[in-house]
């Protein structure tokens, strides 16, 4: 049991310095605005733009979830909510990506609507890599409807 104890330490401690490593040496991307209030009664749109940094093509992914609660991870799916163009995206090195949300709501909001615009980076296999620790992030950004 002692041995079994010895092995699980010594793997964590190798996949934290292999992620530690990985953090300094890899650049995030980055989205803009971080939030959005747009408008329930006009044919408002958000835009956002998400640049890549890395030396790789990036995959991006985007869907909305509606916030429900108080807290920021009490949400539900909400893909009749909005348009989103493009829903995907792979983002070439140095290059960004402008993506659009489109209220298709009724126009009509009793109060204030609050969603977020989920940006999510898609792991992609690498051929010919030996194996490794893969992250999957992903980026909740405000987003508001007000009546």
């Amino acid at each position: 049991m002692r041995r079994h104890l010895t092995l699980l330490a010594a793997a964590g401690a190798l996949l934290g310095l292999t992620a530690v490593d990985a953090a300094n040496t890899a650049e995030a991307q980055q989205i803009s605005p971080l939030r959005h209030v747009i408008s329930a009664s006009a044919a408002e749109a958000a835009s956002y733009t998400v640049v890549n940094p890395e030396s790789a093509p990036m995959p991006i992914q985007v869907k909305v979830v509606r916030r429900v609660g108080d807290k920021p991870d009490q949400v539900e799916p909400a893909p009749d909510d909005f348009l989103i163009f493009p829903p995907q995206a792979l983002i070439q090195p140095g290059k960004s990506q402008v993506f659009r949300a489109q209220y298709k709501g009724s126009g009509v909001a009793s109060d204030l609507d609050r969603y977020f615009i989920v940006f999510t980076k898609v792991p992609v296999a690498v051929s010919g890599s030996g194996g490794g620790v893969g992250l999957n992030f992903a980026y909740n950004i405000y987003l508001d409807v007000k009546p």
